[in-house]
C-alpha cells in the first residue's frame, strides 16, 4: 500500500517538473546588429528551435550549425565579412546562449545591367519596370530584392503573352575584398502570343451576345490582366452563377494561346421580400421581382414596391442591354409615388427612358421623364402639372471597399430641366452635386465628410412641384431635425420648400471592436429662398455595426441652433458609398 502512495507521488513529481521544464525558455541573446539584422539571424538561427527539454546531441548540433547560419543570414543582406563571437553555457534549470557579431562594411552594387531582348524591348510594362528598376548602382546588396527583381521580369512576360521568355543571363557576383557587386539580367522575350479561339461554353443567352461582354478576341494580343477582367465582367453581368475564364497553356500552337469560358446561368426568376426600418420613413416594406432574361438577348424586367407610413412607391423597369452591354444600357421606367411628412404631401406617376453609359471612369445617365404631380403643402391648395423633363447626371465612384471602405470618394452631378405640358404654367432648370469623402488612419479612425448643394432657376416658383423644391433635415442630411422638415417657410410659419440646397457634414469614427464602431459628428447646412438665410446646425454621436449585409447606423443628435433641447434618434442602414 505505502509503495503504491510512493509510485503515485514520484509520477506527480516528474509530472509537474516536465511540465515546469516546458514552461521555462531558453534565453538567447543576439548582439552588436540593428533590428533588420537580427531578424534575419533569427529567421535563420535552428537553435531557437530548441527548448530546455532537448537533448544535448541535439543542442551541440544546432550551436555548431550557429555561426554558418548567421553568416548566410548577414550574406544575404550583403555582409560577407562578419566577425561573430559565440558562448554557451547550462545553468539550471535550462541553458543559455549569445552571440556577439560585428557585421562589418555592406557590400555595395558597382552597376546594375538589365536588359529586355526580343519583341517585349518595345513593350510599355516592360519600358515602365526598367525606367523604374527597384535596384540601382551605389544601393546596398540584398539577396531578396535581386531575387525579386528576377521574379518579376518573368512574372511580367507571363503576364504579357511572352511565354517563351528566359533568362539568358542572370548573374550576381560579388567581391567581398572590394565590398562591390555587379548584378547583370538579361530577359530574351521571344515572341509575344495572341489570343486564339474563344471557346464558349453556355446554354442560356445568344453566343454573340455574350460575345459582345469581351474586352478582347482573336488575334488581340494576350495579357492576363484581360482575362481576369472579362471573369469579372462576367460575374458582374447578373446572368450568371459561376464564371470560369481559362488560358489553355496545354493548347499553345503557332503563337496562339486558345481560351475557354465556361458559365453556369443563374435561376431565371427571381422574387424577393424583406422588411426594414429607418427614422426618414419609419418601418418599411419591401416586394419584389426580376426576370433576369426574358429573351436570348439578355433583356431584363424588374418590378419593385416599398411600403412605409411615409414614402411609398411602385416601380417597373425594362432593361435592354446595348453595344457595350457592360458599359451601356438602354432603360424604360413607369412609376408611382406618394409621400407624406409633416411639410408636404406628393402623388406622382412618371414614364420614362433612361441611357447609361460609360465616359472613361465616369457613368453618364441621360434620361427623358414624363411626369404627372399632385402636390400639397399643408393646408394649401392642391398642385396638379404634367412636366416633361431631360435630365443628365455623372456619378463617379472609387473606393477599396463599398460597404467598408478605408479610402474611398463619391460624386454624383446632375442638372435637369423641365416645362408643363398641362396644368399650372412652370419651367425650371436644376442643378444639384453631392461629394463623399472617405480616410481611415493607421490607428483604424476614419474621418467622413459630406457636401451636397443644389439650385433651381425657375419662373413661376409657386407652382414647382413639391419633388423639385428643396428640403433638408433627417438621416442623410442634418441629423438632429426631422425628415424634410428644414426650409423656407411661409407667412403661417409652414415649410414650403426653397430654391437652394447647401448641406456639410464631417463625422470621426474610430472602431474599437472588429465590427463595431462609434462616432462624433456635426452637421451644418439648410435649404434657402436667398443664400443669406440662417444655416442649422445640428450634432451628436453614434454607434456603427458592420454586419455581412452592411454597415448599420444608430445616431444620437441634437439640433445646435434651436434654443430648446430636442434629442433624435436616426437609424440607417446601407453601403458607405
Amino acid at each position: 500500500m505505502a509503495s503504491g502512495r510512493w509510485t503515485v507521488l514520484s509520477a506527480l513529481i516528474a509530472f509537474v517538473h516536465a511540465l515546469t521544464a516546458q514552461e521555462l525558455k531558453p534565453i538567447i541573446r543576439i548582439e552588436g546588429v540593428k533590428e533588420e539584422l537580427r531578424r534575419n539571424i533569427q529567421a535563420h538561427l535552428s537553435l531557437l528551435n530548441e527548448d530546455c527539454t532537448s537533448p544535448n546531441w541535439r543542442l551541440k548540433d544546432a550551436m555548431t550549425s550557429s555561426e554558418s547560419e548567421i553568416r548566410q543570414a548577414l550574406r544575404a543582406l550583403g555582409y560577407y565579412r562578419p566577425s561573430i563571437r559565440s558562448k554557451f553555457q547550462f545553468t539550471p534549470p535550462c541553458w543559455q546562449a549569445e552571440f556577439t557579431i560585428e557585421s562589418g562594411v555592406r557590400v555595395m552594387l558597382a552597376q546594375v545591367d538589365v536588359q529586355v531582348l526580343g519583341e517585349a524591348a518595345n513593350d510599355p510594362e516592360f519600358q515602365a519596370l526598367l525606367a523604374q528598376l527597384p535596384l540601382k548602382s551605389s544601393d546596398p546588396l540584398d539577396h531578396g530584392r535581386y531575387e525579386d527583381l528576377k521574379s518579376r521580369l518573368t512574372n511580367l512576360a507571363e503576364q504579357r503573352g511572352f511565354f517563351d521568355a528566359r533568362l539568358v543571363k542572370h548573374e550576381l557576383i560579388v567581391d567581398p575584398s572590394q565590398n562591390l557587386a555587379w548584378i547583370r539580367l538579361h530577359l530574351d522575350s521571344g515572341r509575344r502570343y495572341t489570343i486564339g479561339k474563344i471557346d464558349l461554353l453556355q446554354e442560356v443567352l445568344n453566343p454573340e451576345f455574350v460575345r459582345r461582354y469581351f474586352p478582347f478576341e482573336p488575334g488581340d494580343p494576350y495579357t492576363s490582366t484581360q482575362l481576369t477582367k472579362t471573369y469579372q465582367i462576367l460575374a458582374d453581368s447578373g446572368y450568371f452563377e459561376d464564371v470560369e475564364v481559362r488560358a489553355l497553356r496545354d493548347q499553345l500552337a503557332d503563337f496562339q494561346i486558345p481560351i475557354r469560358i465556361r458559365l453556369l446561368a443563374r435561376k431565371r426568376h427571381f422574387f424577393k421580400a424583406g422588411a426594414g426600418f429607418d427614422t426618414n420613413t419609419g418601418p418599411r416594406v419591401l416586394l419584389g421581382y426580376e426576370n433576369r432574361r426574358l429573351n436570348p438577348y439578355g433583356h431584363r424586367l424588374d418590378l419593385q414596391a416599398r411600403f412605409s407610413p411615409v414614402r411609398s412607391e411602385l416601380n417597373g423597369q425594362y432593361v435592354i442591354p446595348w453595344q457595350k452591354p457592360a458599359e451601356e444600357t438602354l432603360s424604360f421606367q413607369t412609376g408611382y409615388l406618394h409621400e407624406e411628412t409633416d411639410t408636404l404631401r406628393t402623388d406622382s406617376a412618371a414614364l420614362g427612358a433612361r441611357f447609361l453609359h460609360l465616359r472613361r471612369t465616369i457613368q453618364e445617365t441621360l434620361g427623358l421623364d414624363l411626369r404627372y404631380e399632385s402636390s400639397r403643402f399643408h393646408d394649401a391648395d392642391v398642385q396638379g402639372v404634367l412636366l416633361l423633363i431631360p435630365s443628365v447626371q455623372w456619378g463617379y465612384v472609387k473606393a477599396d471597399d463599398r460597404l467598408r471602405p478605408k479610402r474611398g470618394f463619391k460624386s454624383d452631378i446632375s442638372l435637369k430641366g423641365g416645362v408643363s405640358l398641362l396644368g399650372n404654367p412652370v419651367r425650371f432648370f436644376q442643378a444639384q452635386g453631392y461629394v463623399k469623402g472617405v480616410y481611415q488612419f493607421p490607428w483604424l479612425g476614419r474621418v467622413l465628410s459630406r457636401l451636397e448643394a443644389g439650385a433651381t432657376f425657375t419662373d413661376h416658383f409657386v407652382n414647382l412641384p413639391a419633388s423639385f423644391r428643396f428640403l433638408a433635415g433627417g438621416d442623410t442630411s442634418l441629423r438632429g431635425y426631422g425628415y424634410k422638415r428644414l426650409g423656407p417657410k411661409n407667412r403661417k410659419g409652414e415649410v414650403v420648400g426653397g430654391r437652394y440646397l447647401g448641406v456639410a457634414s464631417l463625422e470621426y469614427e474610430q472602431l474599437f471592436l472588429r465590427n463595431w464602431g462609434a462616432s462624433l459628428f456635426v452637421d451644418a447646412g439648410n435649404a434657402f429662398m436667398t443664400w443669406d438665410e440662417p444655416i442649422q446646425v445640428g450634432a451628436g454621436l453614434g454607434i456603427r455595426w458592420y454586419s455581412p449585409v452592411g454597415p448599420l447606423r444608430l445616431d444620437l443628435a441634437v439640433p445646435v441652433t434651436k434654443a430648446r433641447f430636442e434629442l433624435r434618434v436616426h437609424v440607417s442602414m446601407g453601403a458607405e458609398l
